[in-house]
């Protein structure tokens, strides 16, 4: 029986974590061919130099193993080392062998997008993101490595694939979340609202959610809804700074510059407020 890759991908999970192989020795097939054995020989001596953090001598082992066989395995291994090296190039080249050797492998696709994500090639693993996702539909994971990845270039196709993340996956915190970022840059802060009140189902109880919806009805020019907003949490959390900057900010955009300055004297009459505390406060006011 020849050494198979399953094998080696097991030996080779992670280059910076990988298991003794000591324990497992017993359980692994005979091979036939003496390529074979050293192979797998200097494959094992690599992954416990991986082990101990010796990622230059693990690649020699590698290389000397892949005299011997061409696994995409091996070559997956080497793309992990090289990377750790910073070494992007030759793990740029050694993870597409593996990917080429083994095109349904999602695990060699995944590691060579984050090797070309490392190189700031933010186009090229963007396809191999696409790469997985096209093997495994429903690995959440990948398509938000996808969304963030386009959310650099492309916001508003970085916003479809968030919108399908949480129709295939249902509710999805981190999700929303970006897409609230992208509409709030945008400037749409009635839709970042909307992305903000999804990820408050999820966690209803939040108060840096609430606190950042009640920011983007601020920004949005619904004041009254924001300071409903802000008046709840001020009655859990009243010594919160930041929560009496909005408030005085919020009732100063409505032109209550008595309600403001209510905000204003109950935070400079704290003793334990800082100079720097006082400063930055009052610069609400300017």
């Amino acid at each position: 029986m020849l050494l198979s890759a399953s094998l080696l991908a097991g030996a080779c999970s992670s280059s910076q974590n990988l298991p003794l192989p000591g324990n497992s020795l017993d359980a692994l097939p005979l091979t036939t061919r003496p390529e074979d054995e050293l192979a797998l020989a200097h494959f094992i001596e690599g992954a416990l130099l991986d082990q101990t953090g010796k990622y230059a001598e693990a690649i020699l082992q590698y290389q000397e193993a892949l005299q011997n066989k061409q696994d995409p395995a091996i070559y997956h291994a080497i793309a992990k080392d090289y990377a750790i090296l910073n070494n992007h190039q030759r793990a740029i080249l050694m993870g597409k062998e593996a990917v080429r050797l083994a095109p349904r492998n999602r695990t060699y696709h995944e590691t060579l997008a984050e090797i070309y994500m490392s190189a700031l090639e933010l186009d090229a693993a963007i396809k191999e993101d696409e790469a997985v996702i096209g093997i495994d539909s429903m690995y959440l994971e990948a398509w938000l490595n996808l969304a963030r990845l386009l959310q650099l270039q492309k916001p508003a196709k970085a916003l479809q694939i968030y919108k399908q993340i949480i129709d295939r996956f249902g509710p999805e915190a981190d999700a929303y979340f970006q897409m609230a970022q992208i509409y709030g840059n945008g400037g749409d802060y009635r839709k970042a609202a909307e992305a903000l009140k999804g990820m408050l189902e999820i966690d209803p109880g939040n108060f840096e959610i609430k606190k950042a919806l009640g920011d983007a009805y601020l920004r949005a020019d619904s004041t009254g809804v924001a300071l409903r907003i802000y008046n709840e949490l001020v009655e859990i959390n009243p010594e919160n700074l930041e929560l009496r900057a909005a408030i005085a900010h919020a009732y100063l955009t409505k032109q209550d510059y008595d309600r403001a300055a209510e905000q204003f004297e109950s935070v400079l009459t704290r003793d334990s407020l800082s100079l720097d505390d006082q400063l930055r406060f009052g610069q609400v006011f300017l």
